[in-house]
């Protein structure tokens, strides 16, 4: 819903030409939608049937980078793993997202942030162990491992460019929660105190832009990190879902 999504919009924001596919009776909430999958084109192709897949793995002979947070075996019965794909295109980096990880007892268990929240204790700290609760965002592996992911996809074309290679990356939504976790926990009290008071740790307003897109006017977020000499923008700021034809836009 998120975390995928996010790292397109992170690569479409400094530059890359992101294809989102879907099949024809997938679906988002708007809202979700509105917020996660800004800078992407956007296709349909049903490729649960010969046609749909041949128009899939063609698509994949031009990618640099695939990326997928669906539920886990799905991409193994497709035949879209790491390694089938490396053989349709050598030296492509293959991003697979999951919320437990690829192995262990609980690899094949489906869920979303809040899972990876609870399982890893952020809601017993939010809350109490009696009465879990959320995190003031809302989310809060979501997007951390969407920056996560696209630094891995970063240092892995880096390496590419001078060895060479095909590349896998596996990240999990509860281990970003773990990760979190092991950086550090602010007492609560002092929490609401540098919230209310300001200083280094104030929730500071974010970063907006504004744009004209086919969806409307939109107003949202960028990903809050700005690099001086190679600024980011959105070249596709909001399309709506399936708008767009299923080909690579040419190199400019």
């Amino acid at each position: 819903m998120i975390a995928g999504a996010g790292l397109g919009r992170a690569l479409a924001y400094h530059g890359a030409d992101v294809l989102n596919i879907w099949r024809p009776l997938d679906y988002e909430l708007e809202f979700l939608y509105y917020t996660a999958h800004v800078g992407m084109r956007s296709s349909t192709i049903e490729f649960a049937e010969p046609e749909g897949m041949a128009r899939l793995r063609q698509l994949a002979k031009g990618a640099d980078i695939f990326f997928s947070n669906r539920r886990p075996g799905y991409l193994n019965r497709l035949r879209l793993t790491a390694d089938e794909l490396a053989e349709i295109r050598p030296g492509i980096i293959h991003v697979d997202m999951s919320l437990y990880g690829p192995t262990g007892p609980w690899a094949g268990r489906v869920g979303f942030d809040q899972n990876a929240g609870s399982v890893s204790g952020i809601f017993t700290r939010e809350g109490t162990p009696e009465s879990p609760a959320l995190a003031e965002i809302f989310v809060v592996n979501d997007y951390v491992m969407s920056w996560l992911s696209f630094m891995a996809v970063s240092a892995a074309l880096k390496r590419r460019a001078v060895e060479g290679g095909s590349y896998r990356i596996t990240i999990s939504l509860s281990r970003v929660s773990m990760w979190l976790l092991g950086m550090g926990i602010f007492d609560k009290s002092y929490s609401r105190e540098v919230g209310s008071t300001g200083g280094d740790h104030a929730y500071l307003p974010p970063e907006v832009f504004e744009a004209d897109t086919p969806c409307g006017h939109y107003q949202g977020v960028t990903d809050q990190v700005i690099m001086p000499a190679t600024p980011g923008s959105y070249r596709f700021p909001l399309v709506p879902r399936g708008s767009c034809q299923p080909v690579w836009l040419p190199k400019s």
